[in-house]
C-alpha cells in the first residue's frame, strides 16, 4: 500500500518518513542536472537532514538502459541504505524503481528478469518525488529500462513506491518544452487507459477526470507558466498514472518507443504525435474489437470520450489533439523528425510490442499502424 502526500510543500514530510523508517542511510537518486535546476537540490538543502549519510546517484541517460542501471544496484549493494529517494522526472523515478527492484536480487541475471519481467522480491523502502508533471511514475507499478535499443518494462506490485510526494512546487521551474511534452504523456495515458480492454469504473473516473483537468491547464501551465495551472497538472498527472497503473498502456505508446529511439524525440512528445490518428482509426474499425464487452461497450467509450473532448467524432478529436499540441508549441508534423519513408514507417511498426496492442481495443495489424503516417 503507497502512501501519498500532496500540495506545495508536502516534500517537507519527508522528514517524518525518514524518521519513520530510523533512516540514516539514504540513497538518493537524481538527474545530473534536473536536480538544481528543478529547485529540488535547494528544497532539500533547506530540510537540513544533517547528520544523515547520504549517497547521490545520477550517472545514467535520458531514457533508463539497463547498462545504466548496473553501477546503480552495485553502489547500492555496497552501501546498504535504508531508504532509496528518487527525485526528477518519469526517467529519474523508473531509475529508481529499477535499481530497488533488481538490488533485492543480488547475483541474478538481471537481462532475463527485464526480459520476462520476474521481480519476485521487494528491495528497501522507495520514496518518489517527481519534478515534472506527466509521468505519473510516482504512482504505477511498472519501471521501464532499454536494453539494446529495445524498450522493456518490469511489472510487480512491489515496485510500486512506498511513498510519493507530489508537490507541484518542485515544477514551477520546469521549462515549457518539458512542461508541453509531459503534459501531454500524461494526456496520453489518460485517453489510452479510458479505451483500454483492460478499463474499468474506477480507471475510467481517475482519467476522465485526469483528461479534464489537463485539457483546462495545459496551454497555460506551459505558456503563461502560472502556478494554479502547474498545480493543477501536477493533480492531473497524478490521476493519469493511477488509471495507467490499473490499465497499461495501448497502441499509441507501444508506437512511440522507436521514435524515442531511434529518431530521439523525447517520449512525451513522440506518443502524442501518434495518439490523435487513433481517434480516427479506432472509429474507422469498431467493428472488429479485441475488447470482449463487445461494439456497444466500445460505442459508449467512444462517446465519452468525444463528450471529454468536445467534440462529434473521432476526426474532431483528433484535429482538437493537434490544435492542442500546436497551441503549446509542440511540432505536429512527424516528417520533422525524419519519419517520412516507408523504410521509417516498417521500423517503428516493426517494433511494436505485441503484449502493447492486446491492449488495444481495435485488433490491429501491421497495415492498420502503418495508416497512422498516412493519415
Amino acid at each position: 500500500m503507497q502512501t501519498e502526500y500532496h500540495g506545495p510543500g508536502s516534500i517537507s514530510n519527508l522528514r517524518e518518513i525518514i524518521a519513520r523508517h530510523n533512516g540514516v542511510k539514504l540513497f538518493l537518486i537524481t538527474g545530473k542536472d534536473s536536480f538544481a535546476a528543478s529547485g529540488a537540490k535547494s528544497v532539500f538543502d533547506d530540510l537540513h537532514l544533517n547528520g544523515l549519510e547520504i549517497i547521490r546517484f545520477c550517472d545514467f541517460s535520458v531514457n533508463p538502459r539497463l547498462e545504466d542501471a548496473l553501477p546503480g544496484i552495485e553502489l547500492l549493494t555496497q552501501f546498504r541504505p535504508d531508504m532509496v529517494i528518487a527525485v526528477g522526472g518519469g526517467s529519474v523515478i523508473d531509475m529508481g524503481k529499477l535499481i530497488t527492484a533488481l538490488s533485492a536480487h543480488p547475483g541474478s541475471d538481471y537481462r532475463s528478469i527485464l526480459e520476462n519481467s520476474s521481480v519476485t522480491v521487494s528491495g528497501p523502502p522507495l520514496v518518489a518525488i517527481p519534478t515534472t508533471a506527466g509521468t505519473g511514475s510516482e504512482v504505477t507499478h511498472f519501471a521501464v529500462a532499454y536494453m539494446d535499443q529495445k524498450k522493456y518494462s518490469l511489472a510487480h506490485r512491489s515496485i510500486l513506491p512506498d511513498y510519493a510526494i507530489i508537490d507541484p512546487e518542485l515544477m514551477y521551474n520546469t521549462p515549457s518544452y518539458q512542461t508541453a511534452v509531459s503534459g501531454m504523456d500524461a494526456l496520453c495515458q489518460a485517453v489510452e487507459s479510458y479505451w483500454s480492454v483492460h478499463s474499468n469504473s474506477q480507471s475510467r473516473k481517475f482519467a476522465s477526470q485526469a483528461i479534464k483537468i489537463i485539457l483546462a491547464s495545459i496551454t497555460d501551465a506551459v505558456n503563461k507558466k502560472t502556478i494554479e495551472s502547474r498545480q493543477e497538472m501536477a493533480h492531473g498527472a497524478n490521476l493519469a498514472g493511477k488509471a495507467i497503473d490499473i490499465t497499461t498502456t495501448t497502441a499509441p505508446h507501444a508506437m512511440s518507443y522507436a521514435l524515442t529511439t531511434h529518431y530521439s524525440i523525447p517520449h512525451g512528445h513522440a506518443v502524442a504525435l501518434i495518439l490523435g490518428k487513433f481517434f480516427i482509426i479506432n472509429e474507422a474499425n469498431c467493428e472488429s474489437l479485441s475488447d470482449k464487452r463487445g461494439k456497444i461497450h466500445f460505442a459508449r467509450i467512444l462517446k465519452e470520450l468525444y463528450t471529454l473532448f468536445d467534440c462529434r467524432d473521432g476526426y474532431g478529436c483528433a484535429d482538437r489533439w493537434y490544435q492542442c499540441m500546436e497551441a503549446i508549441g509542440l511540432e505536429t508534423d512527424i516528417s520533422t523528425f525524419g519519419v517520412r519513408e516507408e523504410k521509417d514507417y516498417n521500423l517503428i511498426v516493426e517494433s511494436v510490442n505485441p503484449e502493447r496492442l492486446a491492449n488495444h481495443p481495435v485488433r490491429l495489424n501491421r497495415a492498420l499502424l502503418s495508416q497512422v503516417f498516412k493519415i
